[in-house]
Formats: C-alpha cells, structure tokens, sequence
C-alpha cells in the first residue's frame, strides 16, 4: 500500500472500517508509535502457565466440563470461574460439541474395508444402485467434549443393520451421497481401511 491510497482503500485492504484506518493514522501523525497503550480495565484472571494447564486438563480427559477443570484446579490453588475457563479454551481454538461417532473397526474390518475400496477405486457410482439398509449404533455417545482444530475427539461405536426406507431423503442429499463416493473410497484407501471423517 502506497500514501496515495484512500482511508476507503486502506479500509478494504485490510478489512476494517474507515474511522479505524483514521484512528491508526492520527496516532501515527500525533506520537509515531502504533504500539498497544496500557490499558486501564481488570488484568487477566490465568498466566500464561494455567492457561496451558486448562488446555491441558480439556485434551486428556473426554468427557471434561469446564467446571470440572475448574474444581481441579480449585484443589491446586489456582482459583477461576468456569467462564474463565471456557474463555481460555475458547481463546485456544477449542468448541464444546459432540465428539465425532465411528464404528468400532477390528482388524478384519480394516482389511475388508480396504480390500473393498481398492477394488471400487474406478467404479462409476453414477451407475450404482443403493439399497435402502442402514445401522443403528450401540455404545452411544455419552456427551459433549471439547474438541480442539486438528484434534477432535472420536467416539467408537457398534452399528448393527436394520431395513429403513429412505422415501423421505432429499433427492439432492441422496445425489451428494452419491457423488461423494468416489472420494470417500479414496480416503478409506489412504486410511489403510480404518475410518475416515465422512
């Protein structure tokens, strides 16, 4: 960005409204420093230390609650509220939700999954047609975790078959089931016939 460039410019550029491209310029024109001023307001409750504590506690225990993580460190010193504790996981990059459900693969499973799909690999899926067979899974899951980028929780589960007619199914969820085959099949391989996120 050149000093030819309008605040409408700079704004756009960098995402962010007119009158914060004018705030930083006056503040540059008035003192030449940019940096962060100090700032007057209640100074953070966690050091850094207690903050990777709290990630800590959330990714070794599955089914942790914020309160939880909070009465566990209440017994070591360090007193905060569950809220500073899901700021800090928040903060983290870390979501409460449900942990992702998969099936329970035996080995056997693996190799027949891959013997499959390694043999499926140049199947025209357009041409295939499906049955109507889908599972139910035992071992349900329990509750919610906190599942953190590049790390989410996996529950394992048992699925046993029973008939179900999908007269009620979206045609066009039906067609991205479809379509989407030829990559999950790919994956399945790459996976060496364990499971994969779809």
């Amino acid at each position: 960005m050149g000093p030819q460039q309008s605040h409408v410019d700079v704004a756009k550029a960098v995402h962010c409204s007119i009158s914060v491209v004018k705030y930083w310029l006056n503040r540059w024109t008035q003192s030449k420093d940019l940096t962060d001023s100090t700032r007057s307001g209640r100074s953070r409750a966690t050091t850094e230390k207690q903050d990777q504590r709290i990630t800590s506690l959330a990714k070794e225990q599955p089914f942790v609650t914020a309160q939880d993580i909070t009465n566990q460190l209440e017994r070591r010193g360090v007193v905060v509220s569950a809220r500073t504790v899901c700021r800090r996981l928040n903060e983290a990059g870390a979501r409460y939700s449900w942990p992702m459900s998969k099936s329970l693969l035996t080995e056997h499973h693996r190799q027949n999954r891959l013997r499959w799909t390694q043999h499926h690999k140049a199947t025209d899926w357009n041409q295939m047609i499906f049955s109507d067979e889908t599972a139910v899974r035992l071992n349900s899951v329990k509750g919610l975790v906190w599942n953190f980028p590049g790390n989410e929780k996996v529950v394992r589960t048992v699925k046993h078959p029973i008939k179900h007619e999908w007269k009620a199914l979206p045609l066009e969820l039906a067609l991205n089931l479809v379509h989407g085959m030829e990559n999950r099949v790919l994956e399945v391989v790459e996976s060496h016939g364990d499971f994969i996120l779809h």
